[in-house]
Parts: structure tokens; sequence; C-alpha cells
């Protein structure tokens, strides 16, 4: 699956359970992951690189694309959110 970024001009690319991440003003691969799990959905569209990535089990995980490995606030279906 791809996810354009238009307000940062940034690709991020899904192979299962990989994300990659492409900059078209960088012209070059900024950052690489590989996820625990498969997400089901992935929002990448504010211009500050906000990830939303949710999963099956009712999980949505928060994150910014600088500190990509950071999860910044987890949320699942029956609790609050929390800072991992």
């Amino acid at each position: 699956k791809l996810y354009l970024n238009k307000d940062s001009s940034k690709l991020m690319i899904q192979l299962k359970r990989h994300l990659i991440v492409y900059s078209f003003e960088q012209k070059r691969i900024i950052q690489q992951r590989t996820l625990q799990k498969t997400p089901t959905s992935i929002y990448f569209k504010y211009p500050d690189d906000m990830i939303g990535i949710a999963y099956n089990d009712n999980t949505v995980e928060l994150m910014k694309l600088q500190e990509f490995y950071k999860v910044l606030y987890k949320y699942t279906q029956l609790a609050t959110p929390s800072s991992p």
C-alpha cells in the first residue's frame, strides 16, 4: 500500500509489516521500520509527519516520523490514552 503525504512531500510504502518512507525533497529513503503486527490501517497526512497505525485488535499507535521507533500514544478499545 502507498500513503502520500502531500504536505511534507513524503511517500510511505507498506509491505505487510515493513514500512518504508521516501522523501521527494531529499530524493531518498529516510526511514524504515518493521512492525510487530500487520496494520489494518495507516494514517499519514499531517504536515508535522504524525503517523497513526491501527491494528486488528482495536489498538491505535501514534508516532512522529522523526522518532519512528518511539510510540508517543497508544490507544486500546476500552482504555484511555497512555504513553508507553
